[in-house]
């Protein structure tokens, strides 16, 4: 096994090595976030996707009627766990939902690709204070009826022959910088 060296401010050795779950010491956090899964199709992603909203310490979970559930086999061996971590509910009626949260003060962010989206980079996300984020379908991106609701959408830039990345792992950019960012006002 490698040892690598890490100097600290006593200038003492110290072997790196992976620690096990319950040696961690982060400090929980709940955001204001939650997370809109738009007519997602996978259930791999689905676990995923409460893997990283436990990971980025997000409110809830929503999925659209005909999402695979946490109710699924699949979902719930992916997810790790997390399902029981994070609430969740099925929308029914997006239109509905998405009104709900406004009006109780959620911005709508989605993120995805269009002619007016931010690319993340440029994007000042410090001043929200609750935010409704939307992830849209593996094959389709969010349905247009909530994509014409959206108050910001945020795309990530890249550099590739390809113009978008899976779900999940955008997903993940858009949480941490989102996370990242509004960090500070909450305790």
């Amino acid at each position: 096994m490698a040892k690598y060296v890490v100097f600290e401010n006593n200038d003492t050795e110290m072997e790196n090595r992976q620690l096990q779950h319950e040696q961690v010491k982060f400090t929980r956090k709940q955001f204001p976030i939650v997370i809109l899964c738009d007519e997602l199709k996978t259930p791999d992603n689905v676990g995923l996707i409460f893997r990283m909203g436990d990971a980025f310490g997000v409110e809830k979970i929503v999925l659209t009627s005909n999402c695979p559930t946490p109710n699924s086999k699949v979902v719930r061996k992916i997810s790790r766990s997390t399902v029981k971590n994070i609430p969740w509910e099925i929308a029914e009626d997006s239109n509905s939902l998405i009104a709900r949260y406004k009006k109780e003060g959620y911005t709508l962010v989605g993120l995805e690709i269009t002619e007016g989206s931010v690319a993340i980079q440029n994007a000042n996300l410090s001043e929200l204070s609750k935010v409704l984020l939307v992830c849209g379908s593996e094959n389709y991106g969010i349905s247009p009826e909530i994509l014409s609701q959206l108050d910001v959408a945020i795309h990530i830039p890249m550099y590739g022959a390809n113009s978008s990345m899976n779900v999940v792992n955008s997903l993940s950019i858009l949480l941490y910088e989102l996370t990242n960012q509004m960090k500070s006002r909450v305790l």
